[in-house]
């Protein structure tokens, strides 16, 4: 039979739990231990208690301290194949949960890394690379001179001689690429002045392209004459009218 109040049951668990998250890390457990860091410190943030179990000895900053350790140490690993690649990822979307300052201090010398790593991710297909190149603009805008110089392809469904199936796959596909480019282009211009923004449209409509590539800098045109008419739809959506 277990001893003791719930809330002594709680703080034990909560005790023991943060210990294990501290303990050393294995480079094969990098990726879960980001995940459990992330939601152990949210929720603990977010509960009405937290004061109190930092006062009863449950040390949030140095759980905090710990994630951030574990998610620079992956993004400026260069690890970024398959589980690498993962942890990537994760520790980027980890870190934009961290202090901006705090960021630009702990990876300030990995941002060269972080917009080659965007452009090669997305010169093969792989949409995450927005996710990497979003990271910049947020924590480094300053590192993108033109942030609009990159390929903009976006998946589009294939002929009706593939199966239904496939067919289906590559219509989410091309869903949700064009959605995170235009959450890229609205993290882009979100703090832009109007003459930046004219900057921006001047750029894309001097430029060629052609294919996919094409599609995707209509897209961001039609999205900055959105922003410079003053009503931009919701980041998350894909419509373009």
């Amino acid at each position: 039979m277990t001893n003791g109040s719930p809330e002594e049951r709680e703080k034990a668990y909560l005790k023991s739990a943060a210990a294990l998250l501290q303990s050393p890390c294995q480079d094969s457990d990098v990726a879960p231990r980001i995940v459990l860091l992330q939601a152990f410190v949210s929720t603990v943030q977010a509960s009405p208690a937290a004061k109190k179990l930092d006062e009863d000895g449950l040390d949030l900053v140095s759980l905090k301290n710990q994630l951030l350790q574990i998610a620079s140490s992956a993004v400026t690993s260069g690890k970024r194949i398959g589980k690498g690649l993962l942890a990537f990822l994760l520790a980027l979307e980890a870190l934009n949960d961290v202090d901006r300052q705090v960021v630009r201090q702990a990876l300030s010398d990995a941002v060269s890394s972080l917009v080659e790593a965007s452009d090669s991710l997305l010169e093969n297909g792989v949409q995450a690379g927005w996710e990497v190149r979003m990271f910049v603009v947020n924590h480094f805008p300053e590192a993108l001179a033109s942030p609009f110089k990159i390929r903009m392809s976006v998946e589009g469904p294939k002929s009706d001689e593939e199966g239904e199936e496939e067919a289906e796959s590559d219509d989410t596909a091309a869903v949700l690429g064009k959605t995170a480019l235009l959450r890229y282009a609205d993290a882009v211009v979100r703090s832009a002045d109007e003459d930046t923004k004219l900057g921006y449209l001047q750029e894309l409509l001097s430029e060629d392209s052609d294919g996919q590539d094409a599609l995707g800098r209509l897209l961001v045109i039609y999205r900055l004459i959105q922003h410079l008419k003053g009503k931009p739809p919701r980041p998350s959506s894909p419509e373009t009218s």
